[in-house]
This record gives structure tokens, sequence and C-alpha cells, in this order.
């Protein structure tokens, strides 16, 4: 088993098996910070064409632009885009709610 490596009577043994498993545990976690488009449009609750616009036209969102891809060139969201949109969303319904009392619109 991976813990009969270490000697569990020594503390510092211990302290080591802590940290590698630290370590192991934070490698995954990368791993699974990224997501792929179908789940950046499914939390962003945005379509698919309202992206495809906005990467083509570099606007509302020029950020979006920056993301990692991968090995085989597709996108790698990161929950950083997410709150971006989500940002995004939420202020222009605020405008959109402002000019409508306002009567604006």
């Amino acid at each position: 088993m991976f813990f009969d490596i270490f000697d569990m009577g020594d503390t510092r043994d211990t302290d080591k098996m802590h940290d590698m498993l630290k370590l192991i545990f934070m490698s995954n976690l990368g791993r699974c910070l990224f997501m792929k488009t179908k789940d950046f449009l499914e939390k962003t609750a945005i379509s698919e064409s309202t992206l495809r616009r906005w990467l083509k036209n570099g606007q509302p969102l020029p950020e979006l632009n920056n993301v990692q891809r991968d090995w085989r060139g597709q996108r790698s969201w990161d929950q950083s885009h997410v709150e971006l949109v989500l940002a995004y969303k939420r202020d222009r319904l605020n405008y959109l709610n402002k000019g409508d009392k306002d009567g604006f619109l």
C-alpha cells in the first residue's frame, strides 16, 4: 500500500507523507479547474452563437480571446472567465433596468 513506504513512528515521515499528498491533490485540482466550452456555456447561460460572435468581434469582452487551448486546440475555460461573463450580464441587466425605470426604453 502507498502508506507502507512511510514509518508512522516518526513525525517527520508523517509530515513528508502529508506534503506528498498535498502536492498530488493540488496537481489534480489544477486539472479540474478548466472546463470545456459546453460547460462554460451552461454555467454562463449564453448561447454558442453569442460566444462565437463575441470571440469574432472581440466585443464586449476582449479578455475572452486570451483563453488557453489544450493540446487539441480546444478552448479551456476557467472560473475567471465565467465570473467575467456573469459580471457583464449583471451590469448589462442593471443598465437596461435603470433605463427602463427612467423611461428611456
